[in-house]
């Protein structure tokens, strides 16, 4: 699609229409779309197998923060153009965790919150509603995608659990699109390639907890925090983030299934 025709059909702040398309791209593949928890007059969605699927799951998330829209739209486009992926794979996906955020264009909810530092906190219904699902089933491995304002190209934050990396295929696909970030640190991080990697601890630095963490710490699967550059194309940041899914879906398959 044309740069242009994108930006005038992208409607990347309309959850109601993320929804919809949602809605379409699970008919016939044997998931279900279900309400998981209701926050500011929405209901926010997640998205399961209707019957077990064998082996731990592959836990695909986005839309935390309501003004990185590149990861709902990059989560939606992976969807519409595998759907044998989802009829066949024990999947855990929330098209949109943040649905306010998304349509006013802003990082919090409407408390004014950075959700991505709650995880933690049970005592949010919300949060217990996503502790909940996330611990409902073992994961294989968990990719959170987020954008950068900051962001001179992409990168991930892997969260180690073993020898293997795994960013690194997922990294050079989204590198086709839009290139690694150059930087020697990143957040803090040091970071190589586009690559920052933690293998045990959490930081200390912290206000709460990401979502990416709590997972990581549950688990202890490889977790996987993608990042595209907000100020890059948006049908660039769009393709990018498919392009890292399908990669991380390719060591998915190859390690665990079908």
């Amino acid at each position: 699609m044309a740069t242009s025709s994108f930006l005038r059909s992208h409607r990347c702040h309309d959850y109601q229409a993320l929804m919809r398309r949602w809605r379409s791209v699970v008919k016939g593949t044997g998931l279900a779309l279900q309400p998981l928890f209701e926050t500011a007059g929405f209901t926010v969605h997640s998205i399961t197998p209707r019957r077990p699927r064998p082996g731990p799951a592959l836990y695909l998330a986005a839309g935390v923060h309501g003004d990185e829209p590149a990861g709902t739209l990059g989560l939606l486009d992976w969807a519409e153009r595998h759907p044998q992926a989802l009829a066949e794979l024990p999947l855990r996906l929330l098209p949109c965790l943040n649905p306010w955020g998304l349509i006013h264009n802003t990082r919090g909810d409407h408390r004014g919150l950075d959700l991505n530092r709650r995880f933690h906190l049970r005592r949010d219904p919300r949060i217990r509603a996503w502790q909940d699902f996330a611990r409902a089933e073992p994961l294989a491995l968990a990719l959170t995608l987020h954008e950068d304002y900051e962001a001179q190209g992409i990168y991930c934050y892997e969260l180690k659990a073993g020898r293997e990396l795994v960013a690194p295929p997922p990294l050079q696909r989204a590198a086709q699109v839009i290139g690694p970030d150059p930087r020697g640190r990143i957040d803090g991080h040091r970071a190589g390639n586009g690559l920052i990697v933690r293998s045990r601890g959490i930081p200390r630095n912290l206000p709460g907890m990401p979502e990416a963490i709590e997972l990581f710490q549950h688990w202890r699967c490889p977790t996987l925090t993608f990042e595209t550059p907000s100020e890059f194309s948006l049908e660039e940041r769009v393709q990018a983030q498919r392009r890292f899914i399908e990669g991380a879906v390719a060591w998915f398959r190859n390690r665990t299934g079908p």
